[in-house]
């Protein structure tokens, strides 16, 4: 193949003259000269005008020619005059594929690299060099970075090419170990699990050329430089240069809605939230969020993860949920799962899950009056499930692209305990009645299932600026009526914004949201949204339905001491319409450290 590599050059040498010696106008006629016949001119190759500010004309030309199977084509010379350009054109015959002996390819590459079938076909370059990077590819991603690949025994008689392809794999080589630099604290086990890469493996280039995007994904990981591979005899080393990257988190939210209280205008609403990451240098997570929703409600929430237990792909988690609600009742949930890390970005939770709802107070005269038990009662719930979570963001604070996708599913028993209280009761006018009876009508012992998923993406648009799209949605039914007290809680910043915190009550909610985000630094953004939701809430046996919208602005900045936030929403539910005088506005604080 020397000669088409010198036909080549030719054309490349040219092509720069010309470049070289152009005039400033704007466009050309070109005039090709060449002795061929019109039914035999590549007339779709061959353009009839350029732009004299394409200064590639001639090179492009002739590798469109090239990759047409006229590999002798070359522009042996090339002047204008006046407006018009005279490029002298050799096309040469079109070659074809005789035969392309792919034998010699071992059975490594082969099976997972798509071979062409190229008989009795034009040649063509980009083909050849497609197929050669493919199986260098699969080379380096099965132990044998140092593999080469060439066309062997080439023949070529009237335009006819036959060939063969020879592959050298050279060296089988290993991972030794991964070395790590720099201040970060972090357990070697940890790293090379989540990085999927172990000491022993077969080099594997698609994992050393993710290990920059997946360090990035982690917040409490700074990579000081890109990571560099030295190689020694059969063996690669992995060197790491990582420095602590603050990724403890530190909020305070303060919300400022409207009062249902009268000669009160505002009720001031709070959120304390800290997290804790890698502590102990293994990776693991704390989590502690006090919340006060409304007068007399808080809600405070626990969670600790640990992963790659015993140096295995598993990881434990727990968790502990305390939810008062004014002097009605409070709730108490407690969660211990187990984690599989089915691969870098996806995992698989196993869950058992319990729920206690106690009434902490009743109303003696409703219900004596009327005969009816409260919407709220004494209950617990055990459920067992799963959650498969996979996640893939560039950056989790402040994400450009991306996406989080997360199912959930549970069942369990549900029972429903009778109110001391209640049971106690009697009433004067009517002593004889037994306020137990009360309970007859119900299912006290009902099987539950509850399904919840997240699907969010982020996508990138323009250069600074990214929008976010997702939906939330849960569903929990019991065969029964299920109880106000166990129904989903949503609204407010968490979900559903433009509504009272934990003001709607579902049974089965979806909840759409479309953001747009402009990012100004590396945790800042203004962002435009609107939330669309609907929902399902059973109410003394009927079911009602609802589509709440939400919709807002806010910005996030970050300063010295952390990012600052403040949002503003309003919101619009069934027959009340939009009203800015019952606007919700966000302001809170988040500290990185």
């Amino acid at each position: 193949m020397t000669y088409i590599r010198y036909f080549r050059n030719t054309a490349l040498i040219l092509c720069a003259m010309w470049c070289t010696s152009s005039s400033a106008q704007d466009t050309l006629a070109v005039h090709w000269q060449h002795n061929l016949h019109s039914a035999d001119r590549p007339a779709d190759l061959l353009p009839e005008r350029t732009s004299r500010s394409g200064r590639s004309f001639g090179r492009k030309v002739v590798e469109d020619l090239h990759e047409a199977g006229y590999l002798e084509a070359s522009i042996d010379t090339l002047f204008s005059k006046n407006d018009t350009l005279y490029p002298s054109l050799h096309l040469g015959p079109q070659f074809t594929w005789s035969y392309l002996d792919l034998s010699q390819i071992p059975p490594l590459l082969a099976e997972g690299v798509r071979l062409p079938k190229v008989r009795d076909r034009r040649f063509s370059h980009q083909e050849i060099t497609n197929l050669f990077e493919r199986l260098l590819t699969r080379a380096e991603n099965h132990g044998y970075p140092f593999a080469a690949v060439r066309l062997d025994s080439v023949q070529i008689r009237n335009a006819e090419v036959q060939a063969q392809v020879r592959v050298n794999l050279n060296d089988f080589v290993t991972i030794d170990e991964i070395k790590i630099a720099g201040d970060l604290k972090i357990s070697k086990p940890y790293l090379r699990y989540y990085l999927g890469i172990e000491p022993g493996q077969p080099f594997d280039r698609s994992k050393i050329m993710a290990i920059e995007d997946r360090l990035a994904e982690r917040p409490f990981i700074k990579s000081a430089r890109s990571p560099t591979v030295r190689f020694l005899g059969t063996g690669a080393t992995i060197i790491l240069e990582l420095d602590r990257k603050p990724a403890n988190q530190f909020d305070i939210l303060l919300g400022l809605l409207p009062s249902p209280v009268e000669g009160r205008r505002f009720q001031l609403t709070g959120n304390v939230n800290v997290t804790m990451e890698n502590q102990f240098g293994v990776g693991e997570r704390f989590h502690f969020n006090f919340e006060s929703l409304r007068p007399q409600t808080q809600e405070l929430e626990l969670d600790f993860s640990y992963p790659f237990i015993f140096n295995l792909p598993f990881g434990a988690d727990a968790e502990f949920d305390l939810y008062k609600r004014d002097t009605t009742y409070i709730d108490i949930n407690y969660e211990l799962g187990i984690d599989y890390y089915i691969s870098q970005r996806t995992s698989l939770k196993v869950f058992a899950r319990n729920y206690s709802s106690r009434l902490l107070g009743i109303n003696p005269r409703t219900i004596r009056n009327t005969r009816k038990l409260p919407i709220n009662l004494d209950l617990s719930r055990t459920t067992f499930g799963f959650e498969l979570t996979n996640s893939k963001l560039n950056y989790r604070f402040n994400p450009r692209r991306g996406r989080v996708l997360r199912f959930r599913a549970g069942a369990g028993n549900k029972t429903i305990k009778k109110n001391e209280a209640i049971v106690a009761l009697n009433d004067p006018a009517d002593p004889e009645f037994d306020f137990e009876r009360l309970y007859d009508d119900l299912n006290l012992t009902s099987f539950q299932y509850s399904l919840a998923s997240e699907l969010t993406f982020y996508l990138p648009l323009f250069q600074q600026s990214t929008l976010k799209l997702s939906n939330r949605s849960g569903f929990l039914d019991s065969g029964t009526e299920v109880l106000n007290n166990e129904l989903y809680r949503i609204g407010g910043t968490k979900l559903l914004r433009g509504f009272n915190e934990e003001s709607i009550f579902a049974s089965l909610y979806s909840v759409f949201t479309a953001e747009y985000r402009l990012l100004f630094s590396q945790n800042s953004n203004i962002f435009l949204f609107t939330d669309f939701a609907y929902i399902q809430q059973q109410a003394d046996g009927a079911v009602i339905h609802d589509q709440p919208i939400g919709i807002g602005t806010g910005i996030n900045l970050e300063t010295k001491v952390g990012v600052f936030a403040i949002s503003y929403a309003i919101g619009k539910q069934q027959n009340v319409p939009f009203s800015f005088r019952e606007g919700k506005i966000h302001f809170g604080m988040v500290s990185l450290f």
